[in-house]
């Protein structure tokens, strides 16, 4: 009998929820958490867990952002508890959004993180760059160009080891990481007959850089160095340039490639 009252109580929560109007929605977590109340009575925690999310996406539809929270949350406790992977996912992903959304992009990182490690246990390569992209978005507004650097190399690793699945993201991550350092725009090529080279200093331990046009063609290769300091690119005009990862100058251009 609970069983039925607690699915009656999930299907009328599902009508109101889809609503337009605000009161439908709000009768809509009423039914969500008395079928929360009746699965936890069977002690089913999997759909206790569903009914618990479901009043967090209403909230959030709501504005109601920390009460969205505060679902999402217990919501998560319980996914973890039964062993659910996905739900895990889904509750993390929704946390962090909410905390982005707030402006607390510290704690929105600390729930992006753990999806990680779940994605990667379930092999699902393509949402783990994409996370991985997101994170270095908010690591970059945050100022922590290293860490947005480490998750943008971890995304573009991803790509070579899992085939096309995630190939799509590779371009992404590239522009997420030209406007990381904001690498020059499109410009007038400099001939090479002209171009000034760099000097290295009298310790030679520091670059002298020039000012040099960019790539007139998209970026089609992306590489740093071990120790982060440059970066080098490859474009569709066959010349590859190197740049400062500090200040996104231009260090070097390499032209004559055939391929």
């Amino acid at each position: 009998r609970l069983r039925i009252d607690a699915e009656t109580k999930l299907f009328a929560a599902i009508a109101e929820g889809r609503a337009a109007d605000a009161a439908n929605r709000r009768k809509a977590i009423e039914h969500y958490a008395e079928a929360a109340s009746l699965w936890r009575d069977l002690q089913d925690g999997f759909e206790q867990a569903l009914c618990l999310h479901r009043i967090g996406d209403v909230y959030s539809s709501l504005g109601e952002k920390q009460k969205a929270l505060d679902y999402y949350q217990q919501a998560l406790a319980l996914d973890r508890s039964v062993g659910n992977r996905a739900n895990q996912l889904l509750a993390l992903s929704n946390i962090g959004s909410l905390y982005s959304d707030l402006g607390e992009k510290q704690q929105a990182l600390e729930h992006f993180s753990q999806t990680i490690p779940l994605y990667r246990a379930m092999g699902n390569r393509a949402s783990e760059v994409s996370m991985l992209n997101t994170m270095g978005r908010l690591y970059a507004d945050l100022g922590e160009k290293l860490k947005a650097l480490d998750s943008y190399t971890q995304a573009l690793s991803l790509p070579r080891a899992a085939g096309n699945d995630v190939h799509p993201y590779e371009s992404t991550t590239l522009r997420n990481l030209n406007s990381l350092y904001k690498l020059p725009a499109v410009s007038t090529p400099v001939p090479v007959a002209v171009q000034p080279t760099p000097r290295p200093s009298p310790t030679g331990t520091q670059v002298h850089l020039m000012a040099q046009a960019g790539h007139v063609d998209s970026i089609s290769a992306i590489a740093f160095s071990p120790d982060g300091r440059f970066v080098l690119t490859a474009s569709g005009e066959l010349a590859a340039i190197l740049w400062s990862v500090e200040d996104g100058k231009e260090i070097r251009r390499f032209e004559g490639h055939e391929k």
